[in-house]
C-alpha cells in the first residue's frame, strides 16, 4: 500500500489498460510524490515526480528520506534523476514541463527549490564556495533544466528572489514556453509593492534573448523631460556611509518608485511605435484599484524591468527611440539595473539592452502642457467639489455654498508617491506656500505614474500674475527639486 504512480490509456469512453510506473516499498513515509497539477508532458511521453527511492522500479524501500526529482519516459519505461539529490529536505518542487515544439515535445523542466544549485546541478559544500552556486542566499527560486534528462544537464535560475525571508513553495504554472510562468510566493518584495510580505501571485516573463546591444540607455523624468544624471556601478568595497549625491535643479540624481519615466537610446526600442490606449467604455482599464498590474508589462513585444521587477508601459517607440514607463513601486533607494527587451517578430530577434539608474526616495516633477521645459502646469481650482476650473486662479473662490474661501489647487506631479505632506514644499513665483496650506499628497490611482498635491493659495499671492511653480522634497539629509524657476511650468494668479 505504498503510494505508486500509474498511467492509463483513455480511448473514447474506455479507460485502460493501466500500467504501474513506480515499484517501490514504503520507507519512513510514502516513497513517491506526484504533486497535484500537470506532471505529464502534453504529448504524454514524460512524467515528472519526486521519489525517495534510488531506483523507482526496484521494488525496494528507500535508503534515505530525501526526495529526488525524476523524469519517467513512458515509451522506454526508464527513469532519470534530475541533478544531484539535495543534501536535506527541500520545499515542494512541483516539477513541470515547458518549451514545447509543434509536436508537443517538451525540451525543458522547471522546478522550485531553495537550494544553491551550481549550473551543473551539484551543490557547494562549504561556506567558502557558496558563491559558486545560483542561489547563495537560499531563497525560494524557480530553476530550469533540459529534457530529456542526462548526466550533462545544466541548470538555470529563472527567478531572482533576494530576500531570505521568502516562505512557502513557488509552484510554477508554465505556458508553452519558459517565457511566461505564473507562481505564488510569500515573504518577499519583488518590486510590485508587498509591504506585508503576504503570499501573492506573480507573473514571470523570461524573454528568450538572441543578442545583446551595447547601446547606452539614458533616463528622463516623465512629466517634464528632465535628464537624469548618469548612474555608475557601486564601487567594491562600498564606502561607509555611502555618499548621497547633491541634487542639481533640472538635473535629477535619479527616479523615484512609481514615477512616470522615460528611457531613450541611440537605437530603436520597438519594432514599431505603440501606445497603450484604454479601450473600455465601461471602466478605467488602467485603474490601480481595479487591477494589478494597472499597465501592460509587455507592449508590442517590448518589456522593461528594474532590478528584475516589470515596469508598466505607456509607450514604446521605434522612430523616437524611447519608452515611457512607470518605475516599479516596491524598491528602496539604491542603484537600479534596467533591462529593456525588444522583440522583433519580423526579424525573429529578441534584443536585450541594459543600463543603470539611481532609485531615490522622491524626485518631484510637475506635469506641464509642453511635457518639457516651460508650458502651463497641469493644475485646477477644485474649491467647489462639483467643478474643476482651469487657470487663471483667484486667491479666493466660491466653495459651492456662495462662501468665498482660499482657493484650493489640485496640482498633478510625479515622483512623489511615498512622500508625506510634511516632506513637501511648494513655491509659487517667489512665495513659499505655508506648510499649513499643503493639505494632501496622494497617488492618482486612476492614472498610474501620477500623484496629486492639493494646497490652498495664500492671500499674499493676489495679483502675482504669470509665475513659475516648483515642488521640492526633503527627508532628513535627502532632498530633491522639480525644474528650476527658469524652466519651470507656470500658472496665472489674478
Amino acid at each position: 500500500n505504498n503510494a505508486e504512480i500509474f498511467t492509463a490509456t483513455v480511448t473514447g469512453g474506455t479507460v485502460g489498460p493501466f500500467f504501474q510506473v513506480t515499484r517501490t516499498l514504503n520507507g519512513l513515509g510514502n516513497t513517491n510524490v506526484l504533486s497535484p497539477g500537470r506532471r505529464m508532458s502534453r504529448n504524454g511521453a514524460f512524467i515528472a515526480f519526486e521519489s525517495r527511492a534510488t531506483d523507482p522500479k526496484s521494488n525496494a524501500a528507500p535508503a534515505g528520506t530525501i526526495l529526488g526529482t525524476w523524469v519517467y519516459t513512458i515509451m522506454g519505461d526508464t527513469f532519470n534523476e534530475v541533478g544531484t539529490r539535495t543534501p536535506s529536505t527541500d520545499i515542494g518542487r512541483f516539477p513541470t514541463f515547458t518549451d514545447y515544439d509543434g509536436s508537443l515535445n517538451p525540451s525543458s523542466l522547471v522546478f522550485s527549490s531553495f537550494f544553491n544549485f551550481r549550473p551543473n546541478g551539484t551543490f557547494p559544500d562549504t561556506a567558502a564556495t557558496v558563491n559558486e552556486g545560483l542561489n547563495p542566499d537560499f531563497s525560494a527560486e524557480i530553476f530550469l533544466t533540459q529534457v530529456p534528462v542526462s548526466s550533462s544537464n545544466t541548470f538555470t535560475r529563472l527567478t531572482n528572489v533576494t530576500l531570505f525571508t521568502s516562505v512557502g513553495g513557488t509552484r510554477a504554472i508554465t505556458s508553452q514556453t519558459r517565457k511566461r510562468i505564473a507562481f505564488s510566493l510569500g515573504g518577499a518584495e519583488l518590486g510590485g509593492s508587498n509591504p506585508d510580505f503576504s503570499v501573492e501571485l506573480y507573473y514571470l516573463i523570461t524573454p528568450i534573448i538572441t543578442n545583446q546591444s551595447a547601446a547606452v540607455l539614458s533616463f528622463f523624468t516623465g512629466a517634464s523631460n528632465m535628464p537624469v544624471a548618469a548612474a555608475t556601478p557601486v564601487p567594491s568595497p562600498s564606502p561607509s556611509p555611502t555618499p548621497t549625491p547633491s541634487p542639481v535643479p533640472g538635473a535629477p540624481v535619479g527616479l523615484a518608485p512609481g514615477e512616470l519615466s522615460i528611457v531613450r537610446s541611440t537605437v530603436a526600442l520597438a519594432q514599431s511605435d505603440a501606445e497603450f490606449t484604454c479601450v473600455s467604455v465601461i471602466e478605467n482599464c488602467v485603474a490601480e484599484d481595479l487591477r494589478t498590474p494597472a499597465l501592460p508589462v509587455e507592449l508590442n513585444g517590448v518589456s522593461v524591468s528594474v532590478n528584475g521587477a516589470a515596469a508598466g508601459l505607456k509607450f514604446v517607440g521605434n522612430t523616437s527611440k524611447q519608452i515611457n514607463f512607470v518605475m516599479p513601486i516596491g524598491f528602496p533607494p539604491g542603484l537600479g539595473t534596467v533591462a529593456v527587451n525588444v522583440l522583433d517578430t519580423g526579424a525573429n530577434t529578441d534584443t536585450l539592452l541594459r543600463g543603470l539608474v539611481q532609485i531615490v526616495f522622491a524626485q518631484p516633477d510637475i506635469f506641464t502642457t509642453s511635457m518639457d521645459a516651460g508650458g502651463r502646469a497641469i493644475a485646477f481650482n477644485i474649491t467647489n467639489p462639483l467643478t474643476r476650473l482651469p487657470e487663471p486662479f483667484n486667491v479666493t473662490s466660491d466653495d459651492g455654498t456662495g462662501t468665498q474661501v482660499p482657493t484650493k489647487i489640485e496640482l498633478s506631479v510625479t515622483g512623489m508617491r511615498f512622500a508625506a505632506v510634511s516632506e513637501v514644499d511648494i513655491t509659487v513665483g517667489t512665495t513659499a506656500i505655508p506648510d499649513a496650506n499643503i493639505l494632501s499628497i496622494q497617488p492618482n490611482r486612476q492614472m498610474p505614474g501620477f500623484e496629486i498635491i492639493i494646497f490652498t493659495l495664500p492671500a499674499s499671492l493676489a495679483g502675482a500674475g504669470d509665475v513659475p511653480i516648483q515642488v521640492s522634497f526633503v527627508r532628513g539629509s535627502t532632498s530633491a527639486v522639480s525644474r528650476p524657476a527658469a524652466t519651470a511650468p507656470h500658472i496665472t494668479i489674478n
